[in-house]
């Protein structure tokens, strides 16, 4: 990738005006976007798009009830006044807000006579059998002639205009204890109606009520309104005093609306500004931070030009949020300009950066641009300018950037000082690990969950102002009462009403258990024409055997107390026939200001009912209200929580998406799960620690900093990247490139934090959560990154390599814990055998001893044999365990004693104190008889003796402690008295490959072979000395280990610790090392035999090393000098495990290379990128520095212009060179003649073999001797 970015930049640069054109044309086609924008200032924006919230939203745009505007002026004793100044102001709003505000009404004009009537007339609605059971009780003479004499009395009363009309329909009261709940309410008592006026419950004020004809979603024309209202209102107080004010809902979208822009852009200065300053502080320039955000620049217009033409309507709140896009987009700046600082080249630092770049952008946008499947518009939103404006900004760096630089002629500042690096205290690690662990643990007991706040009002911004009005005008206790409403829609009007009835009496029953302090509902006036047949019926069937009598009795009470004969006509027709009208109860909602409650939209009637009931009794009144079928409860808190399980569970699908997403392009960008796991860790510690602390401070989530999350995670992924990239390269080649890659990260980081950070200034409650959210986030990963990934890289890998140790492996580590974990089990399942059941048995000891070791041996074998990566060999042929003896070994390992052990159940080793007294295996190993050396052996001859007898042969490791290189030790004297007082024959036994497999100190049990080999046996010799003896045995175990590790570690037994030099390297790297090992490894056993005992080894083009890796483990006493042209490959080659300072690698021009004398040469696939002329005399100036014997190893094509496989060798030299560049060349390739290379070896008397060395091209192994 890096070379592929370069090469378009060196078109770029040789082309400028196609440059210019590519980069103005650029720049207009995303200014063109950008014009399309439609900037959506909707606040509910921030929900989820899901079913949920398009009910709510569609609720909410077709009902008028969001959309009323109340007006309130200051009462006054002047009623007539109070009238003249309240219809004067009812006209001038209606001419100054002609398109703006409708429906203006100042008086509440019901005609109560009407009203009356209706009630009356519809009471027999809700008549059921008790009600008219109850009637027919009062239909006896007696009790009309009581009720005629009661009315007659409060006729005359005060009221008595009044309620004659009310007496006239109904003299006998029979639907008088109905009325009280059929009669209109007025809002719990806040406001009260007066001379057709609406006054507040202290008659302070009055108030009337408008609609707002303007979009509810069109903020820029609410905002002119609400500057209009304002001016308006100034005008009227300054001209006639009247306290005029207003309020509507538009006026919490406008403030929040207003709110976000500016906010987004104080905020935006204040990052901007605090972002200049420390750029200028640091690189002590003016101009460098112009070129710094010139990506960041570009990222925007990327993003918001990309915007307009794939989603042109863009939330104003997403707008805001994008700020947090600084701290990465400027990330990219970093590196490129420490990058370039460290390397002083352009070309060089595309090269280096692009690939960490673009892997991280990658996985950044794949975690942010998962929020596009989210439901939310503001998290769609933010995804999509995120992914733009990122592939923006590093589209820019890669590219537009060195082009400037070059064309610009742009030089870093001179005056920046590089500090030297320091290394950092042990203590400061120890307390950093300490306190990784501690707040790890900390994080887990406060709770992994997301804590969301839910209340909405956190999330909307209102002024004091505004939150007054609220208070006044709603007139509810938030803290106490709750206001919701119950949605009756259906296709017809007639259902819609059955549905709005069925409701209405439900509620009507729970008003004697509940406290529900207001209902507000169109059904008494809107009954179905069923209930209006079913009522009429009933009433006529009632009044049909009953009317006549009862109106004769009525007119003859009548007549006593001094009424007309027509003073009850209107009740004699009633009861004759009830005859209801419906269009009566839809002509009163508007003279009651209920029309708002009932609507017609896309087909459907719906109809509004508003409840205000005491926060106890919310959910009972909910319950019982969703077993009407067909109802939707409109509860902005529950909409929320039910929106908000939405959003939980939409965030664990895209975080786990995310994180899959994130990780396997690390698995494949890095070709090893270990580093796949390293670049990863970082993210999966930083959530935690994210969210033990926000839990921990009790810090919350909401619809809009939940977008932080995917920010951190996708900015976390890119320290991560960069910081392992550079890790690597310093494992790699011991490049300083990390300092740079750190001093990026650090700086990135304090921009990022500054970018989020400052958003604690803005005073809208949503962008202002972003603040605590994004710092403690950030700063979390920015700690982890430049402090706990370099600490576990430099556990895993570069501490052991200043051991002489392989790196840890995930495999590897994983099989040796499952291999030490199945140990210590086993040792504690020998304790409990032991313990509760061996020890126990009734029989002689010695038996019970045998089996114990019998145990004890197979457990040792099968934690051996359990490690399938591990392979063992043993040749004991000439072992006859049948006679006890004396084995010593050479040792270098724990597993030292598994293997002895394994080997016949009747042996046992000498232990030392930590052993014998051990708590896992130290109870078996005293009882199976193992013995004990403390001040020597001499004590425990009468012990070891019993043992001899019994058959047991001893097992003494005589260096006495574990060889770190697998070279033998000093041989202490105690085994060989041992032998001499006990009269044993000694047989020596050689362990190879034990310290490679399991180093001394060391928790790994790495891939590779384990060998026993016996020795012949040193039989007793009373006539030898113990000390001479020792001697012997050392003499001969050192010979016979040089001898067998010859034998018996060939290419199969070193191929794992060669292979380990090259992994974490790079997966490209990993593998071309296996493929050429698999390719080449035959070959290599072949050159070591050829080679035997020669010392000074020349390996030209020696690659990567490997060959020369593989000569020196073969034999560390060889002199080996690995020589190739390409400064990176000997980097790479010089960064393995070395056995000593035997091995050596140098970049250099084999032409330029002063040879020293020496047994052997290899030129591997060198020649054909010299001039044949060049070739030549090198090949001269090698024979001249080969001793007498000495080999040359020409390893090359042979040129057959009319052979096929000449063709195919120049055809992988150009992929090799030209395409994947894996090789270097300055000169054509020029490929060796077999003619030419006889008459060489003949004109310098010199003996060539030629080998064919594939089957495919025309490479050939040419060895050529000297005699």
């Amino acid at each position: 990738m890096g070379t592929f970015l370069s090469s378009i930049v060196r078109l770029l640069i040789r082309k400028p005006l196609l440059f210019v054109l590519l980069f103005l044309g650029s720049i207009g086609f995303l200014v063109n976007g950008i014009l399309q924008l439609n900037i959506n200032e909707d606040l509910y924006s921030i929900f989820p798009k899901g079913e949920e919230y398009q009910k709510v939203s569609q609720l909410i745009q077709e009902n008028a009830i969001n959309k009323q505007i109340v007006f309130s002026v200051k009462s006054s004793d002047d009623q007539g006044l109070l009238e003249e100044n309240l219809a004067a102001l009812e006209e001038e709003i209606t001419s100054k807000f002609e398109t703006e505000i409708t429906d203006v009404k100042v008086y509440s004009s019901i005609n109560e006579k009407n009203l009356l009537r209706y009630f009356q007339k519809s009471a027999i609605l809700r008549f059921n059998e008790q009600d008219y059971a109850s009637i027919d009780r009062q239909l006896n003479t007696d009790s009309i002639k009581l009720k005629i004499n009661s009315a007659a009395q409060k006729l005359k009363g005060t009221n008595g205009f009044f309620l004659k009309h009310l007496y006239a329909l109904d003299p006998l009261g029979l639907t008088f204890n109905k009325l009280e709940s059929l009669k209109p309410e007025q809002g719990k008592g806040s406001y009260v109606v007066k001379d057709g006026l609406i006054y507040t419950k202290d008659e302070q004020k009055v108030i009337f009520f408008a609609t707002v004809a303007i979009d509810s979603k069109d903020i820029a024309q609410l905002a002119k309104l609400n500057e209009k209202l304002n001016k308006f209102k100034e005008h009227i107080n300054q001209k006639k005093h009247l306290d005029f004010d207003y309020f509507g809902t538009f006026q919490i979208a406008v403030e929040n609306a207003k709110q976000v822009k500016a906010d987004t852009y104080l905020t935006s200065i204040l990052s901007l500004a605090a972002i200049l300053l420390l750029l200028i502080l640091y690189y002590r320039s003016v101009l460098a931070p112009f070129y710094f955000v010139l990506p960041a620049v570009f990222g925007v217009l990327c993003g918001m030009g990309m915007m307009g033409y794939l989603q042109p309507s863009i939330s104003a709140i997403s707008l805001a949020t994008a700020s947090v896009l600084l701290g990465i987009v400027l990330d990219y700046s970093f590196h490129f300009f420490t990058h370039y600082k460290h390397s002083g080249d352009l070309i060089k630092t595309i090269e280096e950066i692009s690939a960490p770049m673009i892997v991280g952008s990658f996985t950044t946008v794949a975690a942010l641009g998962a929020l596009l499947f989210a439901e939310s518009i503001i998290l769609q939103n933010f995804g999509l300018i995120a992914l733009f404006t990122l592939l923006g900004s590093v589209l820019f760096t890669l590219v537009f950037q060195p082009v400037l630089f070059t064309l610009t002629k742009v030089k870093l500042p001179q005056n920046i000082q590089n500090t030297k690096d320091k290394k950092t205290p042990k203590i400061l690690l120890r307390i950093g690990f300490a306190l990784i662990i501690l707040v790890t643990f900390i994080s887990f007991q406060s709770g992994l969950q997301l804590s969301f706040d839910a209340d909405l009002n956190n999330l909307s911004y209102h002024t004091d102002e505004i939150k007054q009005k609220e208070n006044f005008y709603t007139g509810i206790n938030p803290s106490e009462e709750k206001k919701f409403y119950v949605i009756a829609s259906a296709k017809t009007a007639e259902e819609a009403k059955a549905i709005n009835n069925q409701i209405y009496d439900t509620l009507q029953n729970l008003k004697g258990q509940l406290a529900i302090t207001e209902l507000i509902s169109t059904a008494p006036y809107l009954p179905t024409q069923e209930q209006i047949s079913k009522a009429e019926n009933t009433w006529n069937r009632f009044w049909s055997t009953r009317k006549n009598r009862v109106e004769q009795e009525i007119k003859t009470a009548a007549s006593a107390y001094n009424f007309s004969e027509n003073a009850f006509n209107p009740f004699y027709k009633w009861i004759d026939s009830a005859q209801f009208n419906p269009a009566d109860g839809t002509e009163l909602l508007e003279d009651l200001s209920l029309d708002k409650f009932a609507y017609q939209s896309d087909g459907k009637q719906t109809y509004i009912t508003s409840i205000v009931i005491n926060r106890s009794d919310l959910k009972v009144c909910k319950q019982h209200l969703r077993n009407i079928d067909n109802i939707y409860i409109l509860d902005i808190a529950e909409v929320t929580e039910m929106m908000l399980n939405s959003v939980q569970k939409d965030f664990n699908f895209l975080l786990v998406f995310s994180a899959l997403l994130v990780f396997i392009t690390l698995l494949l960008l890095y070709g090893r799960i270990e580093l796949a796991m390293f670049a990863f860790l970082p993210m999966v510690i930083g959530w935690v620690w994210i969210l033990g602390i926000t839990n921990f401070f009790d810090i919350k989530f909401n619809f809009v900093n939940i977008v932080i999350t995917t920010f951190i995670f996708g900015l976390g992924d890119d320290f991560s990247i960069f910081s392992t990239d550079g890790l690597i390269q310093q494992y790699r080649t011991g490049s300083s490139a990390y300092k740079s890659y750190r001093s990026a990260i650090l700086l990135s980081g304090i921009t990022t934090i500054l970018g989020t950070g400052v958003l604690i200034f803005a005073k809208h409650p949503a962008i202002h959560s972003i603040a605590l959210i994004s710092t403690v986030g950030i700063s979390t990963i920015l700690f982890i990154a430049l402090f706990i990934q370099p600490s576990i890289f430099n556990l895993f890998v570069f501490r052991r390599l200043k051991k002489g140790r392989s790196v840890i492996t995930f495999f590897t580590l994983i099989y040796s814990i499952l291999l030490f974990t199945y140990f210590f089990v086993g040792s504690i399942l020998l304790n409990v055998f032991l313990l509760f059941i061996l020890y126990p048995l009734p029989i002689k000891k010695q038996p019970k001893r045998d089996f114990l070791n019998y145990l004890v041996s197979k457990l040792a074998k099968s934690t051996l044999y359990a490690g399938f990566h591990v392979k063992k060999r043993t040749y004991l042929e000439n072992v006859d365990f049948s006679k006890p003896k004396l084995f010593i070994a050479n040792h270098s390992s724990f597993l030292d004693i598994l293997l002895v052990i394994m080997l016949y159940p009747k042996t046992v080793i000498m232990v030392k104190s930590w052993v014998y007294n051990s708590p896992v295996f130290g109870l078996f190993i005293r009882y199976a008889g193992y013995p004990f050396a403390k001040e020597g052996a001499s004590q425990d001859l009468t012990h070891l003796k019993e043992m001899i007898a019994n058959g047991y042969s001893i097992v003494i490791f005589p260096e006495g402690t574990r060889s770190k290189d697998g070279e033998m030790n000093r041989f202490h004297k105690g085994a060989f008295h041992i032998a001499h007082e006990l009269e044993l024959d000694i047989q020596p036994l050689l362990l190879i490959g034990v310290h490679l497999v399991n180093p001394k100190n060391d928790i790994l049990i790495n891939r590779g072979h384990l060998i026993v080999k016996a020795l012949d046996v040193i039989p007793h010799d009373p006539a030898i000395s113990y000390q001479e003896t020792a001697k012997i045995a050392k003499k001969s175990m050192q010979a016979g280990m040089a001898i067998w590790k010859k034998e018996l570690a060939k290419i199969d037994f070193w191929e794992p610790f060669i292979i380990k030099n090259y992994i974490l390297k790079g997966p490209i790297l990993e593998w071309y090392v296996r493929v050429k090992w698999m390719l080449e490894k035959k070959n290599f056993e072949y050159y070591d035999t050829l080679i035997d005992d020669r010392k000074i080894i020349y390996d030209f083009g020696c690659g990567y090393g490997y060959l020369s890796y593989y000569l020196h483990y073969r034999n560390k006493n060889r002199k080996i000098i690995g020589v190739d042209y390409d400064n990176d490959k000997i980097a790479v080659a010089n960064h393995g495990v070395k056995f000593s300072d035997q091995l050596e690698f140098e970049a250099n021009d084999i032409r330029q290379t002063e040879l020293v004398a020496c047994d052997v040469i290899f030129l591997n696939d060198v020649l054909h990128y010299l001039p044949e002329a060049d070739q030549y005399s090198f090949l001269q100036r090698a024979l001249d520095a080969l001793d007498r014997e000495g080999i040359l190893f020409i390893r090359d094509g042979i040129k057959k212009e009319e052979d096929s496989s000449y063709k195919y060798t120049k055809i992988t030299e150009f992929l090799s060179t030209k395409v994947f560049g894996f090789n270097k060349s300055e000169h054509p390739l020029e490929f060796i003649s077999e003619e030419k290379m006889r008459h060489f070896a003949e004109s310098n008397n010199l003996s060539l073999e030629i080998l064919k060395h594939s089957k495919t091209t025309s490479n050939v192994l040419l060895i050529l001797r000297k005699s």
